[in-house]
């Protein structure tokens, strides 16, 4: 749909939603926070791939419930095609197999529409800075699923987590350094401040980072959807 010209050096954003008026609604509250400026929108995932091929936004904010091509699929075809882009979804479902599964897709984090102005501005930025973001309401309903698929009863998620990557004996390879790392990172922590926390370097960390994702068995995938992936096991 809409496009305009990229500012420079602001985040640039694009608005995927099949309400206009959402995405007016969204593209305001973004804009007056000094979140991004608003370069691309589009009303469904078909238009939202090809809209993130040509725009290359910096972060894509994506509803999920999309006509034909959904924002699962679309955010996996678009991480697939620029492995750069940042993806948040923006849901008004908080249903866990739903979770799990934009996250699989690339999303490098998931907040429900009802968030508010300030925390949705918040979040862009942290996106952006290479941070997941998930809040702890849905990490307690994303705990809760993985518990469940810990146990063997039937889950609705589509793609079960592999019991390597989420379980007690993959969690059981950390050092007791690396554990400290990895929940620092659940708090959403950036490099830098987990660096600052336990008075490391910032090349410390990303050694530590890099050992965390191998232990953990996690694919060579962009940094920021490992980072998410290393927190859903930690909190499994």
């Amino acid at each position: 749909m809409s496009e305009k010209k990229r500012p420079a050096g602001v985040v640039s954003l694009m608005l995927v939603d099949d309400h206009p008026m959402w995405r007016e609604t969204l593209r305001k509250v973004l804009e007056h926070s000094g979140a991004g400026s608003v370069v691309a929108e589009a009303g469904d995932g078909a238009e939202a791939i090809e809209t993130a091929r040509r725009v290359r936004p910096d972060v894509v904010i994506m509803d999920i419930s999309l006509p034909d091509v959904d924002g699962i699929e679309a955010t996996r075809a678009i991480v697939a095609g620029d492995p750069e882009v940042r993806i948040l979804a923006l849901s008004s479902s908080d249903e866990p197999s739903q979770v799990i599964a934009t996250i699989r897709a690339g999303a490098a984090g998931y907040l429900l529409k009802t968030v508010s102005a300030d925390e949705l501005a918040d979040a862009v930025g942290r996106i952006h800075r290479g941070e997941a973001v998930l809040p702890a309401t849905l990490s307690d309903i994303v705990f809760a699923e993985l518990r469940r698929a810990g146990s063997g009863e039937p889950s609705p998620d589509p793609e079960p987590a592999h019991p390597e990557t989420t379980g007690k004996r993959a969690l059981a390879r950390l050092t007791p350094r690396e554990r400290d790392v990895l929940a620092l990172i659940a708090e959403g922590r950036s490099n830098r401040a987990i660096g600052e926390r336990l008075f490391l370097g910032q090349k410390s960390v990303e050694a530590y980072v890099r050992n965390i994702y191998t232990k953990l068995d996690l694919e060579p995938v962009p940094d920021d959807h490992r980072r998410v992936l290393a927190v859903l096991a930690y909190l499994s």
